[in-house]
């Protein structure tokens, strides 16, 4: 029997022996810590749109008014402009898109002095291409009188 737990006690310390020697052997378990960043840098910038700066003359003539847009250079940061009519009480009448640098114009017909208070606006706009987003430039603004 003492045979038998000396066996017992020597088995355990080649047991304890070994797992510590395989241990040892065995590079330590790394421990890290990862932390990653993703991130893009936006590009973001501003333009101004100026007003276009044609010759548009007004000419009221036998109950007919006629508003002729000049040859004009298209502005800067722009790719469509519009000449727009509006009455006394600010409400808009016509919209006309002027479609190439040589302008355009708006007939009207009615009673002479009808249209006198009466504002057009010339202005650039940007149409943002793929959406419905458009940015409008300051306008060139004019009055109508007719006497």
């Amino acid at each position: 029997m003492a045979l038998n737990v000396i066996h017992r006690i020597r088995l355990r310390a080649a047991v304890v022996l070994a797992l510590t020697l395989t241990l040892l052997g065995v590079p330590a378990m790394a421990q890290a810590a990862f932390t990653a960043y993703a991130g893009a840098t936006t590009s973001v910038s501003t333009a101004t749109i100026q007003k276009p700066s044609p010759t548009v003359t007004v000419v009221c003539q036998a109950g007919t008014v006629s508003i002729d847009v000049g040859p004009y250079t298209p502005v800067a940061f722009a790719n469509r402009h519009e000449i727009q009519l509006f009455d006394v009480n600010k409400k808009l009448i016509q919209k006309k898109s002027l479609l190439g640098p040589d302008g355009g114009d708006i007939q009207l017909s009615g009673g002479r002095g009808q249209y006198n208070g009466w504002k057009f606006e010339l202005s650039g706009f940007y149409d943002v291409p793929g959406t419905t987003n458009t940015w409008t430039g300051t306008a060139l603004i004019g009055t109508v009188v007719c006497t």
